[in-house]
């Protein structure tokens, strides 16, 4: 089991053939590629604490992902289920992988920005990437978490600076993952608070902003609609 606040012990490790399968260039090859507006979104938090290993990590993510969904969609050329299974391992290693604020910048760093940017990348991986269930305690754990950093963070004027995007696509995340849980309120507080900031007052604008950093829309559209109906009430 991984810990949030501990990489792995043990590293990754694949047979010299699979390695060499999974960097086949001719083998799961997506029809629809990451997009530009994923790409650029992501690397906009280096100007905010995000450190480029975590980037490269949380990119190698997004990557497999799309060829997940372009696998599920019909439109993955020559297949390699084993090879592809083994990406999305990776993957999952490394961003478990990366050390966390306290170990990067030392306990009087200012690393709450980090801190949220890595806890969000593994609120999708074990939400959507390779999901655990709740019964593992890991999804509540990383929701506590992050309510615990956006708390310490001056999110008016993270708006103010322009990295409010990134927090509405974390608060409608994790929103999501709290569906029935007594932290699911306060999750629909704070991005009601952060909506009127940012000044979005639609779900397609909402949509729209999560689609930009990484979204499985046939995953979360039910519950993120769910979301926004509690949260438009408040809105209005």
């Amino acid at each position: 089991m991984f810990e949030i606040s501990k990489p792995p012990v043990i590293g990754f490790y694949t047979l010299p053939k699979l390695r060499s399968r999974m960097a086949d260039p001719t083998r799961n090859v997506p029809l629809r590629t990451v997009s530009a507006k994923q790409r650029s979104s992501f690397t906009e938090l280096l100007a905010f604490g995000l450190t480029r290993e975590a980037l490269d990590a949380i990119m190698e993510m997004v990557t497999v992902m799309n060829v997940v969904e372009n696998f599920i969609q019909g439109s993955l050329e020559n297949a390699d289920l084993l090879a592809l299974s083994s990406m999305r391992d990776h993957a999952r290693h490394r961003l478990w992988s990366l050390p966390t604020g306290e170990v990067l910048l030392g306990a009087s760093g200012q690393f709450s920005l980090y801190e949220c940017f890595r806890l969000g990348a593994l609120m999708f991986a074990v939400s959507l990437f390779f999901p655990m269930p709740r019964s593992t305690g890991m999804p509540q754990e990383l929701m506590q978490r992050i309510k615990q950093w956006i708390e310490q963070t001056d999110i008016a004027l993270l708006s103010s600076l322009g990295v409010g995007r990134f927090f509405i696509w974390l608060l409608t995340l994790t929103g999501i993952a709290a569906d029935c849980l007594p932290e699911r309120q306060w999750f629909e507080e704070k991005l009601t608070d952060l909506l009127m900031l940012e000044g979005v007052s639609t779900w397609m604008e909402v949509e729209s902003i999560a689609e930009s950093f990484i979204w499985v829309q046939s995953a979360c559209e039910e519950g993120a609609v769910k979301l926004w109906e509690k949260v438009a009430a408040n809105l209005s």
